[in-house]
């Protein structure tokens, strides 16, 4: 038990004060538990002092799972200054963007991200992540890690690829 407490310590510490962007797929926005877990955990991660942006691309959400995350106000993408005034006052934006054929849902993330600064893009998706060697699971990597898969044609999904390729 020490151990994850040293962890999840160190994690505060290194990004305390940052913002974290945090894209939501459509089954888990479909899945009321899978949610009710995923807002709870951005709320601790509020609690600690790190900011997030939260993204999805799908409008069919249950809203009732928001509400443990108050204040949150939900925004449009192409409202930057909103979102940015919405961070300086300590709301969690959650934020909507539609793909569109000059736009993917993966390239309007890391647009934002960017655009914010932000340390981190975190995908919560259906499939269990990235596993090297088909094996153990990948919980973070680098960019030097995700050049390496990328260069493996069989190393990641397509969806996969597409994130990695972005990020």
């Amino acid at each position: 038990m020490m151990k994850t407490v040293r962890e999840t310590l160190d994690y505060v510490r290194q990004f305390r004060g940052r913002i974290i962007v945090v894209k939501i797929s459509k089954y888990v926005l479909a899945n009321k538990e899978r949610l009710d877990n995923v807002v709870s955990d951005i709320v601790s991660l509020k609690h600690a002092g790190i900011d997030v942006i939260v993204t999805y691309s799908d409008a069919t959400f249950k809203s009732d799972s928001w509400s443990s995350l108050e204040p949150a106000v939900f925004l449009n993408i192409d409202n930057i200054s909103a979102i940015m005034g919405q961070l300086a006052m300590g709301i969690t934006p959650i934020v909507f963007f539609g793909e569109t054929p000059s736009l993917s849902s993966e390239k309007a993330i890391a647009s934002l991200a960017i655009k914010f600064g932000a340390i981190k893009i975190v995908y919560v998706t259906n499939y269990d992540g990235i596993f090297k060697a088909g094996k153990s699971l990948i919980h973070e990597m680098d960019l030097e890690q995700a050049r390496e898969m990328l260069a493996s044609p069989r190393a990641v999904t397509r969806e996969t690829r597409a994130q990695l390729e972005v990020a």
